[in-house]
């Protein structure tokens, strides 16, 4: 198509990825979103046949299921919905959509990294809520908890843990979306193998430089020094470069990631 964007396209290739994510997805999303309700009843269970008493969660392993069924969502959503785009069967429908590949990049880029991680997590902190007024769970609220420690901090530096969940969230929910129209097969196996690899890769880059640092006695001790001087230096600005190194980091994987994702989605509708 021509025209790179217009909004009543886009709607349109939105609404139809909403439609397809709770036709591929519903039953799973809620499932998940029930995990609040479900995980203490199942909780309770394995409390009476092993010690014989009903025994509920408390903060900590709510917030560890938490963890589990967000790392479930963002590993199964996008090959769910758009991971058929590959396959010459299925995905002729989704390539006839009148629309451009930017608006469809758009679309199932906002999509998989903000709506559905949004809604997931919003549900979940309600059913939690749900959860502890029904008695099935102890503690602090998981939204609570939350918005209690949105900040961390430690000798006057303060990070941003909320900003980094969500980027986090968004970040990883897109590779998995990368690798789901990539791949032909195997698509979270692939994408995984593929994040393994570049850690090795980055472990050797990093290790000669380290080692030569630890091996030159002189070096490293200067470095570590000079290291020392400028945090004592910058006390007061410590905070801000920390925060400006982690947004830069961001910034960076967030470039990289969103252009090959459109150029892949590009490459599809061509």
């Amino acid at each position: 198509m021509n025209n790179t964007f217009n909004f009543r396209r886009f709607f349109k290739i939105f609404t139809y990825d909403i439609n397809k994510s709770i036709k591929n997805y519903g039953v799973t999303f809620i499932v998940l979103s029930m995990m609040p309700i479900l995980s203490p009843l199942i909780y309770g269970v394995l409390s009476l046949c092993f010690s014989f008493e009903w025994n509920v969660p408390g903060l900590i392993s709510r917030c560890a299921i938490f963890a589990t069924g967000l790392a479930v969502l963002i590993l199964t959503f996008a090959p769910s919905v758009f991971g058929k785009i590959t396959d010459k069967r299925y995905g002729s429908e989704y390539l006839m959509i009148p629309a451009s590949p930017f608006e469809k990049f758009l679309s199932m880029t906002i999509v998989t990294g903000i709506v559905i991680p949004f809604i997931f997590t919003l549900t979940y902190g309600l059913m939690d809520l749900l959860a502890l007024g029904l008695s099935l769970s102890e503690g602090e609220s998981l939204l609570a908890f939350f918005f209690n420690h949105r900040v961390l901090g430690n000798e006057g530096v303060a990070i941003r843990m909320d900003a980094i969940f969500i980027l986090s969230t968004c970040l990883y929910s897109l590779i998995i979306l990368l690798g789901s129209i990539y791949f032909k097969k195997f698509k979270v196996g692939k994408t995984l193998l593929v994040l393994f690899a570049l850690s090795i890769l980055m472990s050797w880059i990093s290790v000669p430089v380290i080692n030569m640092l630890v091996g030159n006695a002189q070096v490293f001790e200067e470095f570590a020094l000079n290291v020392e001087e400028w945090i004592l230096a910058n006390t007061d600005k410590l905070e801000i470069y920390l925060n400006i190194f982690i947004d830069v980091v961001y910034i960076i994987e967030y470039a990289v990631l969103l252009t090959l994702l459109y150029l892949r989605v590009r490459k599809i509708k061509q």
